[in-house]
């Protein structure tokens, strides 16, 4: 038995199965990219008819891939996370040092949806074990470069590896601009948010504010609650 991955017997998919299979991952593709969008841009309110319609996909298409809205969300926060952690790898592996990691995995990371599916699905989905282990690799990713900043001097002490997710939550939010110019605004204040995080022997900055983020925080942030859904930081 061979898993969905695995071509039988060495022979690979010829004629009409072949072209069925590419059609079905590249609709897949849009409809997770329009997912995406619509999620980021409405939040829950955002429909599956919707989402069919910027995908330029059928309902049928949809609920052959997802049983329910609930899934396909999850879908996409998946895979938003699973981006992330790319990104934190190759910017590890291809930084010369701890700084340059750091910076090269935010620049990243503001072109990858998980900022702005963050406040517009936390507290909405369960939690699940495949979105568990996603977020336990994004941990250690990021765990990675920041320690390695730090011991090299370059990154304030006072700054946990969840203070670097949530920054990018604050950055991502949506604007009421073009996207080229919000685009501008995010690059921006992102330099902004760097010299913040820099580590300065001779201005030695104040503690900051408040209690240390967590990642059992962050998990939570995620799933929804005992009554399936939270009202957020509304005062």
């Amino acid at each position: 038995m061979t898993s969905s991955t695995e071509l039988p017997q060495g022979k690979g998919l010829v004629g009409p199965g072949r072209g069925r299979r590419r059609e079905a991952e590249h609709n897949d593709t849009r409809l997770l990219i329009a997912a995406r969008d619509a999620f980021a841009e409405l939040g829950w309110k955002a429909s599956v008819s919707d989402i069919a319609r910027r995908a330029d996909v059928g309902m049928g298409t949809i609920y052959r891939r997802y049983t329910c809205k609930e899934e396909l969300a999850q879908h996409t926060c998946l895979t938003a996370v699973n981006h992330l952690t790319d990104a934190a790898r190759a910017a590890a592996a291809e930084a010369p040092d701890g700084w340059q990691a750091l910076v090269r995995f935010m620049n990243r990371a503001l072109t990858t949806p998980t900022g702005s599916l963050l406040p517009r699905l936390a507290g909405r989905l369960p939690a699940t074990d495949e979105m568990e282990e996603a977020v336990v690799r994004l941990q250690l990713a990021l765990e990675a470069i920041v320690e390695r900043a730090q011991d090299e001097g370059a990154l304030r002490a006072d700054v946990v590896s969840a203070d670097v997710l949530l920054l990018l939550v604050h950055l991502k939010v949506l604007l009421p601009a073009t996207p080229a110019r919000a685009w501008q605004l995010r690059l921006r204040y992102l330099d902004v948010v760097l010299e913040g995080l820099r580590h300065r022997p001779r201005n030695q900055p104040q503690d900051l504010e408040g209690p240390l983020p967590d990642w059992p925080e962050l998990h939570a942030f995620w799933h929804a609650g005992p009554s399936g859904s939270h009202d957020g930081d509304t005062p």
